[in-house]
């Protein structure tokens, strides 16, 4: 294994040096305690691109003092011994974690353990216990960042996204630009292991709510939905379109019945008709009472289906009337 040297971390829950190891598959699997904070790092999230692949995962394992790095190309393999153990992963956000680590891993052993009830995400649970606690969720609590500075007094360097090229956020890739394997550096080592201790930090400073389990498995879900959107049933879907059309026709003949113009016709068209009836008929019973009609004004309208021009009474403003 690869000693990437020890980073001080000094926060509410956890004080002291962090060894950082690179883990491959050669190297035993190794000795983790009862809980641990999990991130991964990935290519950049394009608007096309929401899942990116994954570089490099970090496991914080505050126990043994220790930060585990996994490359991309063995992160299938520790996956699925981690998801074997009776070991609580805290995430921030799993919906995205998930994707990026199941898309390297095609027994996606990861939902084996969320359904193992040993997943946790800490920011479904900040949430529920801020609906809880305050029936509202507060507006810096929504990132890792805000999060790990409200609870834990730590602020997470989260690089300057105008200064693409120093960002260590940003700047994780699998390959450099010869095609060479890309190896992260010691910034982005540091970077990766305060996202995973101040992960895990989190759940040291909020209790654990009682649906954070079944939230999580609905975060997943709606994940994979907003990444690879919703598959059809065109059975289904023939049916709901019937259903809505004949509850379209129902609505039409009920409008119709009261007067409203057709929608089906030009509805423009049928309006200044309606609008030119009104007129007639108003001015014959003005005439029939010895009256002026006040609305003798009048516009004109093109219709574009017949070019036919339609009389449309002008209705005169209220200082008109005075």
């Amino acid at each position: 294994m690869q000693d990437l040297g020890i980073v001080d971390v000094s926060m509410r829950h956890f004080v002291g040096p962090v060894h950082i190891w690179v883990w491959e598959p050669s190297d035993p699997f190794p000795e983790l305690g009862p809980c641990v904070g999990v991130d991964t790092e990935t290519e950049l999230i394009t608007d096309t691109v929401k899942d990116p692949p994954v570089v490099v995962t970090g496991v914080f394992d505050p126990a043994n003092s220790n930060c585990w790095i996994v490359y991309w190309q063995h992160t299938a393999a520790f996956m699925r011994e981690l998801n074997k153990r009776d070991i609580q992963q805290r995430y921030f956000n799993v919906g995205f974690d998930e994707q990026v680590l199941d898309n390297e891993d095609e027994e996606k052993s990861l939902l084996t353990a969320v359904d193992a009830r040993r997943v946790r995400d800490m920011q479904i649970r900040i949430h529920l216990h801020e609906i809880a606690t305050l029936g509202w969720i507060r507006v810096n609590l929504y990132n890792l960042a805000d999060c790990a500075l409200h609870f834990l007094n730590v602020t997470l360097d989260k690089g300057d996204p105008d200064d693409y090229e120093n960002s260590a956020r940003m700047t994780f890739r699998r390959h450099n630009k010869d095609g060479s394997v890309y190896r992260i550096t010691d910034e982005q080592a540091k970077y990766l292991c305060y996202d995973c201790a101040s992960t895990w930090g989190l759940g040291e400073s909020v209790p654990e709510q009682p649906t954070e389990v079944e939230h999580t498995k609905g975060m997943i879900v709606l994940a994979h939905i907003s990444t690879n959107g919703i598959q059809v049933d065109p059975v289904v879907f023939d049916a709901m379109e019937e259903k809505l059309f004949k509850a379209r026709d129902e609505a039409r003949l009920r409008l119709l019945a009261f007067g409203f113009p057709d929608p089906y016709k030009d509805a423009k068209k049928e309006a200044a008709a309606e609008r030119q009836l009104f007129y007639e008929e108003y001015k014959k019973l003005c005439e029939s009472a010895g009256l002026e009609c006040c609305l003798g004004m009048v516009e004109q309208t093109l219709d574009d289906e017949d070019e036919t021009v339609i009389q449309v009474p002008k209705i005169p403003s209220k200082d008109s009337l005075r």
